[in-house]
């Protein structure tokens, strides 16, 4: 019931994990439903390479019960026209986290990492997270 109903959404809620990432977010890359990411520590995946910002929502984690009122009317706020384009392109990206026989070999968690060792190996910069330094 619980995959079922997130296959509705337009909005799914990653909050914070035991780790550094969690499994909601993969969920919400299957399911189609964009990711909101409620967690101030997470790392995202392939952040030298992939447009984070254009397919999921970073809002400074809630620490009060109306802060979290407060991100459910930003949500309810976002116009149809920017949740369809985040959606064409969570769909087009979540192909970097499609381990199954169907992946492609330009877009694939395989590729994402060769990418992201690649890059660690030349960058002298620290990971960024929608501009902000991890």
């Amino acid at each position: 019931a619980y995959y079922e109903r997130i296959t509705d959404c337009q909005f799914c809620l990653v909050p914070k994990g035991v780790g550094f990432t969690n499994g909601r977010l993969m969920e919400s890359f299957f399911s189609g439903c964009i990711p909101v990411i409620m967690s101030d520590a997470m790392v995202v995946p392939f952040d030298a390479f992939l447009p984070w910002p254009a397919f999921s929502l970073k809002p400074r984690m809630p620490r009060t019960p109306r802060e979290a009122h407060d991100l459910v009317d930003f949500l309810e706020g976002i116009p149809a026209e920017t949740g369809l384009r985040m959606h064409q392109s969570l769909i087009e990206h979540r192909c970097w986290f499609d381990y199954g026989p169907d992946s492609r070999e330009d877009c694939s968690p395989y590729e994402g990492v060769v990418r992201m060792l690649m890059w660690q190996s030349r960058s002298r910069e620290p990971r960024r997270y929608w501009g902000i330094a991890a």
